[in-house]
């Protein structure tokens, strides 16, 4: 008898078990969806670049860019995309997908820059991230470093 009740009570925990995890709020079998994204740096002409990035798969809800950066003076391996993530959400600023901008100022012609997107999941982790290395073009000698002509003292007049 006693081990008839023990039978009884052990079908019953497990029929209540087997309840509790059908009526989960999750579904398991629904198949996870990772965003993704693209970044573009384009028109790199007379000192002006085109940039566009769109999200492609998933879902996200905000998104960091760091337009331009010149990769010489990263101090870190740009290729390992946690560090990558990190400079962005420090150095970048907040955007939506998609997004669009044309930089007609500030680029150095020859310099190597550095574009970065990250995006953001509802919970507010960077879930993707994309990024794209480049040559600003244009006329070369235009920017002066700091360079001076000189002292006047120096100057025959």
């Amino acid at each position: 008898m006693i081990m008839k009740n023990l039978y009884i009570r052990m079908a019953f925990v497990s029929v209540l078990l087997l309840a509790i995890a059908a009526c989960s709020d999750k579904d398991d079998s629904a198949p996870r969806v990772i965003p993704t994204m693209t970044l573009t740096v384009s028109e790199v002409v007379d000192n002006t670049a085109l940039i566009a990035s769109e999200q492609k798969t998933g879902t996200t809800f905000g998104a960091k860019v760091l337009e331009f950066y010149p990769v010489a003076d990263i101090g870190f391996d740009y290729n390992i995309e946690v560090k990558l993530v990190k400079f962005v959400e420090e150095n970048g600023v907040p955007v939506s997908l998609p997004y669009t901008r044309k930089i007609a100022e500030g680029l150095r012609p020859g310099v190597n820059y550095i574009t970065a997107i990250i995006a953001y999941n509802d919970e507010g982790r960077a879930v993707c991230s994309a990024f794209q290395t480049w040559k600003a073009s244009g006329t070369e000698g235009a920017w002066s470093d700091g360079g001076s002509a000189g002292d006047l003292d120096e100057n025959e007049w």
